[in-house]
């Protein structure tokens, strides 16, 4: 997968956590990728789900985009792998990311609800308020005493 991820001009720091990835549900399915199933899939998302390191949603549908991309891959028949699994394995690989085992986007936004960006409408709401709120300051006794407080050139 390296190779063709560079010929795609994916930059190392693209590839180098994808390949981690891989190395990691690798290891945690005790499995080649040729013997993989969508049952390691989802035991890796409950492990991913759990526990006081939990990942947020987004973490784990990229991490399942990377496995997915990695599948699409590995099935390809333009890249040979199927056959050389047979040939060499008994075994050929399979997709094992599916759309009823993996993380839908869902929301626009999936951080936290305190930390979204305004919608347009919120923003042009703040802004009539604070253009109103200038235009309260502009003309009332306040701005006169302004230049008591070292506002005077």
């Amino acid at each position: 997968m390296g190779a063709a991820a560079e010929v795609r001009l994916l930059a190392d720091t693209t590839i180098a956590p994808r390949m981690a990835l891989l190395r990691r549900f690798t290891e945690f399915s005790g499995s080649y990728p040729w013997e993989w199933t969508a049952g390691d899939l989802e035991d890796f998302t409950v492990s991913l789900m759990s526990g006081s390191a939990r990942l947020a949603p987004s973490t784990i549908r990229g991490y399942h985009f990377t496995l997915r991309l990695f599948c699409d891959f590995l099935t390809d028949g333009r890249y040979g792998w199927i056959q050389a699994c047979a040939d060499r394995f008994d075994q050929i690989p399979s997709q094992v990311c599916h759309d009823f085992n993996t993380v839908a986007h869902l929301h626009d936004y999936e951080g936290r609800p305190e930390r979204r960006p305004f919608t347009y409408d919120e923003l042009q709401h703040l802004f009539d308020f604070l253009d109103t709120r200038v235009e309260q300051v502009a003309r009332s006794a306040a701005r006169a005493r302004w230049p008591r407080y070292g506002m005077r050139r």
